[in-house]
């Protein structure tokens, strides 16, 4: 049976589980990119402030002990910053042709964790910031864990709803906003242009 339904975005890296690195020093929150929100904006909570910072003040610096030949190969990185995606121009520019209106790019740069090992300012990669919420669990068909608010804290068992036409490309599912979502067009997209450093889970392959 063919599989019509969204996918996972999901990152890879061959040879290093994680090879960009996010430290929590940085004064900019990693999680500020992870609410599906144009930033900056207003979340009525005070423990989310940091939300409310303009961008001209991000601090969106990231270090490596990979050389630029070594990371560059990849369009989309890996990092240890919790819902910070990090792509290149080729990814932008499929993204702002499809969905502009749901994507952000924030300048980043990549330094060596070694300085005395290696001396480079890499300025390759943006932070991408997801401005779209959607809804696309399948609350009947999944086994989830959920907090008070229904929001989802685990997943066991994952599966899409079957949904006849999406109406997106990219977006953060609205319960479980570290969930990446690309709809089969974007996937396609992606692999026709083959963006390294990015895969595509379907539903049921997601392991929890």
């Amino acid at each position: 049976m063919k599989y019509t339904k969204p996918y996972l975005w999901w990152p890879t890296f061959k040879g290093y589980k994680v090879p960009i690195y996010r430290f929590k020093e940085r004064k900019t929150n990693s999680l500020t990119f992870s609410y599906g929100q144009k930033l900056p904006f207003d979340s009525g909570n005070p423990n989310l402030a940091f939300t409310m910072r303009e961008p001209k003040d991000y601090d969106l610096i990231f270090h490596t002990d990979l050389s630029p030949e070594q990371f560059t190969q990849y369009d989309h990185l890996t990092n240890t910053g919790p819902g910070i995606i990090l792509v290149n121009q080729k990814v932008k520019s499929i993204l702002l042709e499809l969905c502009p209106d749901d994507v952000q790019f924030f300048p980043a740069v990549i330094v060596p964790d070694n300085p005395r090992k290696m001396s480079f300012e890499n300025h390759d990669y943006e932070v991408l910031n997801i401005t779209r919420l959607i809804d696309v669990f399948d609350k009947n068909e999944s086994d989830l864990i959920l907090y008070d608010d229904e929001d989802v804290q685990d997943i066991k068992k994952l599966r899409f709803k079957e949904i006849e036409k999406y109406n997106f490309y990219l977006g953060r599912q609205i319960t479980k906003t570290l969930s990446i979502i690309a709809s089969p067009e974007l996937v396609k997209r992606i692999k026709k242009d083959k963006v390294t450093g990015v895969k595509f889970l379907k539903d049921y392959e997601y392991k929890g």
